[in-house]
């Protein structure tokens, strides 16, 4: 036994089963639309080329000139879901969900070829191609419409073939390179109404061609993967009993981690929205994902349902692709190869270091300084504590010609002057053994006494200057010494000095 409810917990109570629509019954319901076309209730569409996730675009595009070719295959139970409703004369509130239903899409089974090639560097031309079997009960009853009148509706029922609308899409990176970091893009597609005609009036198709596009913004960053995609949908009005279907806005998310390098697990969203009330207009899809990467080959195996049991939103999803992407492709747009990429999302640094591995190398020299501070990149800065923020080495700090190593004092220059010069240290050479202390000054003179003979040339030696010593360039510039005299003359009038031979 079912409640009754409003029309829009009638919605509600409807979307239980699949995608949700309040038909009208024969016992005098009122102001339902009979259908005036058909509209597609195949809402899922795998995203082309590398990089994507299900149906959520990456920003990525491959190399120039890079293929890829892939099938994914899904089953979705129950995309719409029309159930018999009795209301309100003369309006569409106050309704009560009979027992009947009609499942128009029982199920759909859908193999999607797709197809990618990066025409330039940055622009990539993508092709989905469905085909698919689908099975639904049909409708054949009159329904009451808005002014009372019982009009026939006739939908066909049982098993079906056709080949659904291919989409053509283009996709342009904005901003970024490679898989890694923040990335922009924007894409556009259309569709061409094959289905019409090979499915009519079975829900499996739009009437008449559509077209649409979105922006991409993509991170990636330590193995985490976030995508968000946000867009429009062009398509013409489609009314079925209380539900009408046209142009829409979409919205689609990917979360994913990379427990290995080939091994991502993802969560993805998909939802669509007219702004209505209408639950059937607000779909909402959850999946989650787990895709394996051999070779050139991608494996990906998901599962989700209807969140938001809207038109197209079905009970339960299942989704098996795989693809063939070239490893020979360039991921990160670096130049190496991703069979020869030792890091195939992360873009090579080109410095002439290592560059043939494919990974960057931000601290060449390992030395705590990244490159781009690092005056000398490629080698290591010798942590002493004498200017290591430039990043590079200080063998000789004090530059003495002794390496620190062996330097007793490395940040004060060796003075160059026959002692000790190998310690590194500043030094004053001793005084000879033996010599006389030396004297500024002259003794003085006892009055009227007569100055020795040798006076007169102690005074003048006294008076001259002894020759400066002369160091290396690299020690330290000594002071001159005074000169010491050769004799001086003493209070009792004699005189101290060498013997003359």
């Amino acid at each position: 036994m079912r409640r009754s409810a409003p029309s829009l917990l009638c919605l509600a109570s409807a979307a239980l089963a699949g995608a949700l629509l309040c038909a009208t019954s024969p016992a005098g319901a009122q102001g339902a639309s009979v259908p005036t076309g058909v509209f597609s209730a195949n809402r899922f569409v795998p995203a082309p080329g590398a990089g994507n996730y299900l149906s959520v675009d990456g920003a990525q595009v491959q190399g120039h000139l890079m293929p890829s070719v892939g099938l994914t295959i899904d089953y979705a139970r129950e995309p719409l879901v029309v159930f018999a409703a009795t209301c309100a004369e003369g309006t569409t509130t106050g309704c009560s969900i009979e027992g009947t239903e009609a499942k128009l899409v029982r199920y759909i089974a859908t193999a999607n070829l797709t197809a990618a090639l990066a025409i330039v560097d940055r622009v990539q031309v993508g092709l989905v191609l469905p085909l698919a079997i689908a099975d639904g009960d049909g409708l054949d009853r009159r329904v009451a419409v808005g002014d009372g009148r019982g009009v026939p509706v006739s939908i066909p029922r049982g098993r079906t073939f056709a080949v659904l609308d291919p989409r053509l899409s283009v996709k342009v990176r904005l901003l970024g390179r490679g898989t890694g970091g923040f990335q922009l893009a924007a894409a556009a597609f259309v569709t061409a109404p094959l289905a019409e005609a090979s499915a009519n009036d079975r829900y499996l198709g739009d009437h008449g061609a559509t077209g649409g596009g979105h922006l991409i913004a993509q991170l990636v960053e330590h193995g985490v993967h976030v995508a968000a995609n946000l867009g429009g949908m062009y398509r013409k009005k489609r009314e079925l009993f209380s539900t009408t279907q046209g142009s829409n806005m979409y919205y689609r998310g990917a979360l994913g981690y990379e427990i290995t390098p080939l091994l991502l697990a993802f969560a993805e969203i998909d939802g669509a929205t007219r702004f209505a009330k209408s639950v059937a207009e607000n779909p909402l899809e959850g999946r989650l994902a787990l895709r394996l990467r051999q070779g050139d080959f991608v494996f990906t195996a998901a599962g989700g349902a209807g969140l938001v049991k809207g038109v197209g939103s079905p009970r339960y999803r299942i989704i098996g692709s795989f693809a063939w992407i070239p490893a020979r492709a360039d991921s990160d747009g670096d130049g190496v190869e991703d069979r020869f990429d030792g890091c195939p999302n992360e873009p090579e640094d080109k410095d002439g270091f290592e560059d043939a591995d494919g990974c960057p190398d931000l601290d060449n020299d390992n030395d705590g300084i990244p490159d781009r501070l690092d005056k000398c990149p490629n080698q290591p800065e010798d942590l002493d504590g004498f200017q290591d923020s430039d990043g590079c080495p200080d063998p000789d700090n004090d530059n003495d010609g002794i390496r620190d190593g062996f330097d007793s004092c490395p940040n004060e220059p060796e003075t160059v002057n026959g002692y000790q010069d190998d310690d590194g240290c500043p030094d004053e050479a001793p005084a000879p053994a033996g010599a006389a202390a030396p004297q500024s000054e002259a003794a003085p003179q006892s009055e009227g006494a007569p100055a020795p003979a040798s006076a007169p040339a102690s005074a003048a030696a006294a008076k001259t200057k002894a020759p400066e010593p002369v160091a290396p360039a690299k020690a330290k510039a000594r002071k001159p010494r005074p000169a010491r005299a050769r004799g001086t003359s003493t209070p009792g009038g004699g005189s101290t000095g060498a013997r003359r031979p």
